[in-house]
C-alpha cells in the first residue's frame, strides 16, 4: 500500500479543480525588466599616431591614479567608445610609448560625446 503525502493530495485536488473549470492550477507572475546599454563616450583618432590606450583617473588625484580603460587601441581615422565615468574625471590618450597625445582635465562626461584626438 502506498501512502499519499497530504502535499500530494492538495496538488492533486487543485489539479483536479483547474481541469473541471478549465482554469490554470498555479500561476506565476514575471515582471520583465530591460536592460539598457551602460551611457558611453566616443574617442575618435583624428591625429597621424595610433592611440595605444585612455588612461582615467578621478579628478584631483596624483599621477599614479591614472589606470586604463579597456579596449581603447585605434589607430588613425577610427575611435572606439569608452565607458561613461560619474564626477569628475581627467582621461589622457597615450601612444605605444607613453607619449600623452591628448588630455581632459576636470570632465563630467557626457553619454554620446566625442573626444577627438588631434
Amino acid at each position: 500500500m502506498s501512502t499519499v503525502s497530504s502535499d500530494s493530495r492538495l496538488v492533486l485536488a487543485c489539479l483536479g479543480l483547474a481541469w473541471a473549470a478549465g482554469t490554470a492550477c498555479f500561476t506565476t507572475t514575471q515582471t520583465a525588466r530591460i536592460v539598457e546599454p551602460p551611457p558611453v563616450m566616443y574617442v575618435y583618432n583624428g591625429g597621424r599616431v595610433t592611440v595605444e590606450a585612455v588612461l582615467a583617473r578621478p579628478c584631483g588625484t596624483g599621477d599614479n591614479a591614472f589606470y586604463r580603460l579597456g579596449g581603447t587601441t585605434a589607430p588613425p581615422g577610427s575611435g572606439f567608445e569608452i565607458p561613461m565615468l560619474e564626477g569628475c574625471v581627467d582621461l589622457e590618450a597615450v601612444d605605444l610609448d607613453g607619449n600623452v597625445l591628448g588630455r581632459q582635465f576636470g570632465l563630467q562626461m557626457m553619454p554620446g560625446a566625442t573626444w577627438e584626438i588631434r
